[in-house]
């Protein structure tokens, strides 16, 4: 077989791999061996593909390999993007589809007890759908670290404080440290919730309305794995317990970086554990600032050191009184 032939065979081989019809393959090849004009129905065909010009004088030429095929992977391209699109439809449909199914199953007593979700994305579609419905509580275990890149606010959950919906959460120092997740708190705070902080949550949890428990499908795991959907009373009760537990010895999160000065705004960032830099970012303001706030707390506060303030504004957190104010004006005033 000499080059030209080996040329041929490669060519015709790689458009038909591309989805070009087998007459359409051969008359490119026969126009760009110079072996005369195609028939017009395969002009029609080569021109749709981009493998036929037809110039100004009114000749036709094929197209260089390179560019048609070039253009033929970019409409390959095109393609699978679509096909993509269409499998995502599809998957969204079967979510769809399942939810229907599993809402007329829980009304006729039939729903799983226990249903295990793989991958993030059918988890988090499950936790909005399973939020949206819920009428009366909504319980939640922040710990950290996790692999959001910045925290926000989800609709769902605006739109049930709005509702109505008692909101608690249970927040860990570490998950307050991550990008977003202070002004998520605050705007959560704002339109309702209750946030409190504790540094040994064992694992992310959500509890709807005392029936329904989200937690990772295995031990030690992360919400990005996936999800397990708990609906058994007797486990939900557990669940349920537990949150009550750390619920009442967490600390209170009053409202982070919206304390009622500039100093209590600082205050309630070092119990968070913020270093100066992170809590110049959310007060907004200069690092320079935030240290001589830090050192007028430690005056007014008659620490020495960062450590004895920060036990005397546990101690005033706890009591559940202003972190601005002296201690010994606190004690005198109750």
């Amino acid at each position: 077989m000499g080059p030209d032939q080996s040329f041929a065979v490669v060519l015709f081989r790689l458009l038909r791999d591309l989805g070009v019809p087998e007459n359409a393959a051969s008359a490119y090849l026969d126009l760009l061996a110079g072996e005369g004009e195609p028939v017009e129905e395969d002009q029609g065909a080569l021109v749709e593909l981009d493998l036929l010009q037809r110039l100004p004088s009114g000749d036709l030429r094929a197209v260089p390999p390179r560019w048609a095929l070039g253009a033929l992977v970019n409409q390959r391209r095109r393609a699978l993007a679509d096909e993509e699109l269409a499998l995502a439809g599809v998957l969204e449909m079967a979510e769809d589809l399942q939810r229907a199914h599993d809402l007329r199953g829980q009304r006729e007593g039939e729903a799983p007890l226990v249903e295990v979700l793989h991958g993030p994305h059918a988890a988090a579609h499950a936790v909005s759908v399973l939020v949206s419905s819920t009428t009366r509580s909504f319980c939640a275990l922040q710990p950290g670290p996790t692999t959001r890149a910045k925290h926000f606010a989800e609709a769902h959950d605006l739109d049930r404080l709005r509702a109505g919906v008692s909101y608690r959460t249970i927040y860990s120092s570490t998950f307050l440290a991550e990008d977003g997740a202070v002004a998520m708190a605050r705007e959560l705070a704002e339109a309702g919730e209750e946030g409190r902080v504790h540094d040994a949550i064992p694992l992310p949890m959500l509890i709807m309305d005392d029936n329904v428990a989200v937690m990772p499908p295995v031990r030690d795991g992360h919400p990005s794995s996936g999800a397990a959907i708990v609906r058994s009373s007797a486990v939900v009760a557990v669940c349920q317990a537990l949150f009550e537990t750390l619920w009442a010895s967490a600390a209170p999160l009053e409202s982070p970086t919206g304390g009622d000065s500039p100093l209590a705004e600082v205050a309630s960032l070092l119990l968070i554990g913020f270093n100066d830099d992170r809590i110049a970012r959310e007060v907004g303001a200069s690092v320079r600032t935030v240290r001589r706030r830090i050192a007028e707390l430690m005056a007014l506060h008659g620490a020495s050191s960062r450590a004895q303030l920060g036990a005397q504004l546990a101690r005033a957190e706890a009591a559940g009184v202003a972190l601005d104010r002296p201690l010994a004006v606190r004690d005198a005033n109750g």
